[in-house]
């Protein structure tokens, strides 16, 4: 009887390693094609960040950095730039704790990624506005 079940065993064994090298092809393919970048889009973007400030961030400092974004305007990827200071609410839902909002808009996805690389952006970013901020958190949505 023992050496039934082991036979079983061993002709199930011989069975599955095919089926599970097939498995594993399967997988890593599945794998491979998840982590590829998706394709770009050519519907209009946009990327909205949403900063809040060391305490001790000065006013003066948060309307420079805003004047700062409204500039980014002028690059050429970039389309429209709306930003500003939090709206007080007492809607629970609502979240008026940030310092600061902006919202870039891009003709496509193409831009937004030269608007990631581009030095202007990145200057302004890592000189002015990042020695500042306890959090960030970015959305980026197609239209």
């Amino acid at each position: 009887m023992i050496f039934s079940a082991v036979r079983q065993i061993k002709w199930i064994g011989l069975l599955t390693k095919p089926l599970a090298a097939v498995a594993l092809i399967f997988i890593a393919q599945a794998t491979t094609a998840d982590t590829a970048p998706p394709p770009e889009t050519d519907q209009q973007i946009s990327h909205t960040v949403v900063f809040w400030f060391k305490a001790q961030t000065p006013s003066t400092t948060v309307d420079e950095i805003i004047a700062q974004v409204k500039q980014f305007e002028s690059l050429p990827m970039v389309e429209k730039v709306y930003v500003g200071k939090p709206l007080s609410s007492d809607r629970e839902v609502v979240d008026d704790s940030f310092d600061i909002a902006f919202t870039l808009i891009f003709a496509d996805e193409k831009s937004l990624r030269e608007y990631e690389h581009d030095k202007t952006h990145l200057d302004v970013s890592r000189t002015m506005i990042l020695p500042h901020v306890v959090r960030g958190v970015i959305y980026d949505t197609i239209q």
